[in-house]
């Protein structure tokens, strides 16, 4: 059985001389892994469960190791599989439970072996604190969300929305616990360039904004009125979503500005929960300047 790529060479020879043709043959690893371990910040009072699931045509076993250790019978976990065949392909589904597991901070692997002799392998880290949290004390981002963004824990909005990963993690004390009603500050700012408008020229507003939950939607003002696009206003937006924090950037980008651009120009932003706006004001100066401030 091969294993790794190879090149078949047929070479013919004959009293008139020598000739060849060359085959290459592409051995693939056609096996796929999948690990979806669902939480990975527990208390003693959780049971751990880490599901894996590998496919494929060569697919012959699936494994778990824990801290280099091969796992395989014991009473502080159960280990359950399903191995389904269709079309030739193997499908091996594993779960493993870890039971009145101990305080840890290590790594679960989960490997899946060939008839080729490949490995693959998948690894989380598991994390179990000793701890009492209060039942208030909820993640209501979600809890892979959190795990995720647990590095700006320090943010008090983050606190909020993830009250259990953030005390798990030690960025927030036990006690208070957080109301579950908590709400993410939707941030507005706006930037003009460049800072020297010429009259004719063109004006670039930019409006950064960031929140929490969900999408905001941006809208621009002059005065009381929505800025619709047209030849003489431009609109670009840009959506960037993380786990637990949305950016929207607009530009509103004026072209040839004149007389008749100047005024109060608002940016106002809105998502699920709440609204927030900032404004600018763009004048001409005594000096025939245009500013924007």
């Amino acid at each position: 059985m091969f294993t790794n790529d190879i090149n078949c060479d047929c070479i013919a020879i004959s009293t008139e001389g020598r000739d060849e043709s060359r085959l290459t043959l592409y051995i693939r690893d056609d096996t796929d892994i999948s690990y979806r371990p669902g939480e990975r910040l527990f208390t003693l009072t959780d049971n751990i469960e880490l599901e894996c699931t590998a496919e494929g045509f060569s697919l012959m076993e699936i494994g778990w190791k824990m801290n280099g250790k091969i796992l395989q019978r014991s009473d502080s976990y159960n280990i359950t599989e399903e191995r389904i065949m269709e079309d030739g392909e193997t499908r091996i589904n594993s779960n493993i439970t870890f039971l009145r597991p101990k305080v840890m901070d290590g790594y679960v692997l989960c490997f899946a072996t060939t008839l080729t002799g490949h490995v693959k392998e998948a690894v989380t880290r598991v994390i179990v604190k000793d701890m009492d949290l209060h039942p208030s004390c909820k993640d209501i981002a979600g809890r892979r969300e959190c795990f995720f963004d647990k590095s700006i824990c320090d943010r008090d909005y983050v606190q909020n929305y993830c009250c259990r990963t953030c005390t798990l993690m030690g960025a927030m004390p036990v006690e208070p616990h957080l109301p579950s009603s908590a709400m993410a500050k939707l941030e507005v700012d706006i930037r003009i360039h460049p800072g020297y408008i010429l009259y004719g020229g063109e004006a670039n507003m930019t409006c950064q904004t960031y929140g929490y939950p969900g999408t905001q939607k941006v809208v621009w003002y002059k005065g009381n009125t929505t800025i619709e696009e047209t030849d003489h206003r431009h609109i670009e937006e840009t959506v960037m979503k993380f786990s637990i924090y949305c950016e929207v950037k607009s530009t509103l980008r004026i072209m040839g500005v004149t007389k008749r651009d100047f005024g109060n120009y608002t940016c106002k932003a809105v998502n699920d929960i709440t609204e927030s706006k900032a404004s600018v004001m763009m004048q001409i100066t005594r000096d025939g300047e245009i500013e924007a401030y």
